[in-house]
């Protein structure tokens, strides 16, 4: 639909037992990636999928979950060449999940973060320059590089107590926009930052126990779920 809500365009299920909830774009607005999962079907692998974003037609499979959990799509790279994702091994303590990066083809596929419990994350955020995907990890802020060469943390100049996830780069790459709560007063509100961690400043006063997940800084306002 268009951003005021206007002209919307139902995108016809081209599989019927598989879900396919579509929620990122490809850089050019042609393709849409999804996760998908089957539960008529469930030896069927979940997996990353693609579909025309015009008409929601072409389903074409990019990844196979081996582990029987999802892989759960989040952003492509800015050349739209590649897909950063989290794979779930239901098999592990807490049902983890790991960092991946494939190609939007399916191949060169690779784990680029570590193993992490999924009460503690996820998100995944490309920087606008290619380098590095950024993520959160037990209220901490992960820069990993996109070739899965290093992994380190980001420090944001907040007081002690404060737990911060699910951040999201501004197009032009200065500044990050995030989710962060208290551990003294349980509310969450969203925030942006400057890229080094420090200048934060509030952007939302959410009442009644609001919670908002999801930020993602456009070209227009920023926005959440």
């Amino acid at each position: 639909m268009d951003a005021d809500g206007s002209n919307p365009v139902e995108l016809p299920i081209q599989d019927p037992t598989l879900n396919t909830p579509c929620g990122v774009w490809s850089p050019d607005g042609s393709r849409l990636f999804c996760e998908g999962w089957d539960f008529v079907h469930p030896h069927r692998a979940p997996g990353v999928f693609s579909v025309d974003a015009s008409d929601g037609s072409d389903l074409v499979r990019v990844t196979k979950n081996p582990y029987g959990g999802h892989d759960i799509v989040f952003d492509t790279s800015p050349d739209g060449q590649s897909v950063v994702f989290f794979r779930e091994d239901p098999g592990r303590r807490h049902r983890t999940l790991a960092l991946m990066r494939v190609d939007a083809d399916g191949s060169n596929l690779e784990k680029i973060g570590p193993w992490i419990a999924e009460r503690f994350c996820c998100t995944a955020s490309w920087s606008p320059d290619g380098s590095t995907i950024l993520t959160s990890n037990k209220g901490l802020f992960v820069v990993v590089a996109a070739d899965g060469s290093s992994v380190t943390t980001m420090d944001v100049d907040v007081d002690e107590g404060h737990f911060v996830f699910g951040p999201d780069w501004s197009p032009d790459g200065t500044r990050i926009a995030f989710d962060m709560a208290t551990e003294i007063t349980q509310r969450f509100d969203i925030y942006t930052a400057a890229v080094d961690g420090t200048d934060v400043q509030q952007v939302s006063h959410m009442k009644g126990g609001g919670f908002p997940t999801q930020v993602a800084w456009g070209s227009a306002p920023i926005v959440a779920s």
